[in-house]
């Protein structure tokens, strides 16, 4: 079999059932890529969280060099996801705006990357079951995140590819058999690249390597005649991660005396650092009735809840409109009219709707939110499992380092909103920050439901149908009302 011919049966294979594409597969497939494709040439690139600063990071890009601070607050990211706007802009002079729109799109590919490593993760997990496929596809596609980080031109879904991306390769890694030092090399420049790349697309990347890391360790200790192979190979994808990421990491220093640059002050690190109702606020009675910006200021979980499941910033849902010019009115300026007293007659919004209908929303997420809770938890033991004993049975080891990078997240991202805490407002809770995990927490879900399945086949009936509920009556959560 030749290059082509593997490549395409490797390709195929994620999504076939005995060497025949499966429709279900196939149709969750492409129902989610539709959704992501519509709002990608609906979505305005600026309506996004600061969006004026995305483009200024593109327009400094297209001129042939890194943006510092006085060109934009956005100076601190790394990159890659700017790259095609900047082509577009330097090439051809095209307003940056549209020139985004090319980001945009290139999120359509970015999603259907991520789906197919989705799927073949699930098959390195639950080899030959399509149940899990399409659960896996149908879990994804239940995190309105996930749709409307899609339709903006940041980093997050290139860290949400590259996590993936790492994740499947690592656990090739594992599996590679003895005495397969070529294969062992090829992974390991593959994952080097992949782990280097995630890093030009946004810092959160770094919370992949320590899961990546202590998954091939685990097999090394458990497999002594592998243990040197698996070494090197480790080595080798670690210098790789260095080649291709730190030039960046060492300019950012060079420049800005740190490589943690960001556009807001750091504190010494204390919990201390955020009040109590940061950690134990609950949403303010508003988290079923109105979970909108500013409903419950800089509370952690209500904050992450709401903006997980609908659009507490009000970048995606929420449009506002000044009828004298036909201007967007930002969220902030609108949350700032409405605490001024009435709203202006010429502000048009659909704010308090929405609001209505996202505490609805919420309420119905509870479902799911609890399904992924309890996967997290199967991941967790699953994870605890492989450290232990390095044991690859049943698929332990795609399952151990999604499980991995989600704790690692959960303990790197909450590290981050302590160190750089916005008492009165909140606004670095963003659940779009942590996109990566919601792939992750996909695989999980789509595991459990896989098991439940097994063990009591009437609950796939059961199952199905609380999806199908939540997905209807969320699905205008999933489509920007921004167009």
């Amino acid at each position: 079999m030749n290059t082509r011919s593997r490549f395409r049966s490797r390709l195929l294979s994620v999504v076939s059932n005995d060497g025949r594409v499966d429709p279900l597969v196939l149709a969750a497939f492409l129902v989610l890529q539709a959704i992501v494709l519509a709002n990608a040439i609906r979505h305005p690139a600026a309506m996004q969280y600061d969006g004026e600063g995305h483009l200024q990071y593109m327009a400094t890009l297209a001129e042939g060099r890194l943006p510092t601070w006085t060109d934009t607050k956005e100076y601190f990211s790394p990159p890659l996801p700017y790259l095609l706007p900047a082509l577009l802009r330097g090439l051809t002079g095209m307003d940056v705006a549209w020139a985004a729109k090319g980001g945009q799109l290139l999120n359509v590919l970015v999603s259907c990357a991520i789906a197919w490593f989705l799927l073949a993760l699930c098959e390195l997990a639950r080899p030959g079951r399509r149940e899990v496929k399409v659960a896996a596809l149908v879990a994804l596609g239940l995190f309105p995140v996930y749709f409307r980080t899609l339709a903006m031109v940041r980093g997050e879904p290139f860290v949400a590819l590259f996590t993936l991306m790492s994740a499947w390769l690592v656990v090739c890694f594992v599996r590679a058999a003895d005495g397969e030092r070529l294969a062992f090399r090829r992974i390991a420049i593959w994952l080097g690249i992949s782990l280097g790349l995630g890093t030009l697309s946004r810092q959160w990347a770094f919370f992949v390597i320590p899961a990546v890391t202590l998954v091939i360790l685990a097999a090394a200790r458990a497999r002594p005649a592998q243990r040197s192979a698996l070494a090197r190979a480790l080595v080798l994808s670690g210098a790789i991660t260095v080649l291709v990421g730190a030039w960046y990491y060492a300019d950012l220093y060079r420049r800005f005396g740190t490589v943690t640059a960001f556009n807001r002050s750091p504190e010494q690190l204390s919990l201390r650092n955020q009040p109590r109702e940061f950690y134990l606020g609950t949403g303010s009675g508003n988290l079923f009735r109105a979970p909108v910006r500013a409903a419950f200021p800089n509370q952690l979980l209500p904050i992450f809840y709401a903006d997980t499941w609908g659009d507490y910033w009000g970048f995606f849902l929420v449009r506002a409109v000044d009828t004298r010019s036909g201007a967007w009115v930002r969220p902030a300026m609108l949350e700032s009219l409405r605490a001024a007293g009435p709203l202006p007659d010429w502000v048009e919004t659909n704010r308090d709707e929405v609001a209505r209908y996202l505490g609805r929303v919420n309420l119905v997420a509870l479902i799911p939110a609890l399904f992924a809770v309890a996967a997290l938890l199967l991941g967790v033991r699953t994870a605890w499992g492989f450290v232990r004993s390095g044991d690859e049975s049943r698929g332990s080891a795609a399952l151990a380092v999604v499980a991995l990078v989600l704790l690692v997240s959960m303990a790197g991202y909450l590290w981050f909103v302590v160190k750089y805490p916005i008492p009165g407002k909140g606004d670095t809770i963003k659940a779009s920050y942590m996109l990566h995990a919601f792939p992750c927490a996909a695989l999980l879900m789509a595991a459990l439901a896989g098991d439940l399945w097994r063990r009591w086949p009437k609950a796939r009936y059961a199952l199905a149908l609380a999806a199908a509920f939540v997905f209807l009556h969320n699905l205008p959560a999933v489509l920007t009302r921004n167009g």
